[in-house]
């Protein structure tokens, strides 16, 4: 939800929950004054210097869409002239997850993550924002 058709004063699709998905990510390691870390290999018989990275455990955030879906409007329009209109509005709405058991996670994926990681911990249950479950509301004038 969001944009002029529904929740005015939001992008579109802005008003969405918002959820955690466990995932790797490859960072560079550095020396201790921040310089890059690199290391010599042989390379087609040549020595070569690399950068030296690591795999970390990480939750990248995405917007799943949600499976409840409620907006509201209320305007109080003035005609100006012709087809020019003045509208004052007040717009709500909220989409949300309600059956979060419903979503799930390819447990092979999360199952390598955990063999990869296994201080992460990780479980093939969604983890939700509960801040972007809540409803959203604007108010303002529109020409």
């Amino acid at each position: 939800m969001g944009g002029e058709d529904d929740v005015r004063g939001f992008s579109s699709w802005a008003v969405s929950p918002i959820a955690f998905l466990p995932s790797a990510a490859t960072i560079p390691e550095l020396n201790p004054d921040g310089s890059a870390r690199y290391e010599n290999i042989l390379v087609n018989c040549v020595l070569t210097a690399v950068p030296v990275t690591m795999s970390i455990p990480v939750y990248r955030t995405f917007s799943p869409g949600g499976d409840t879906n409620v907006v509201a409007n209320f305007e109080y329009r003035i005609p100006v002239a012709g087809p020019l209109t003045f509208a004052i509005f007040t717009d709500a709405g909220v989409n949300r997850i309600t059956f979060d058991s419903q979503l799930k996670l390819n447990q092979g994926i999360i199952g390598s993550l955990n063999g990869k990681f296994i201080e992460a911990g990780y479980s093939n249950r969604l983890l939700l924002v509960p801040a972007a479950q809540k409803i959203r509301m604007s108010t303002g004038p529109e020409l």
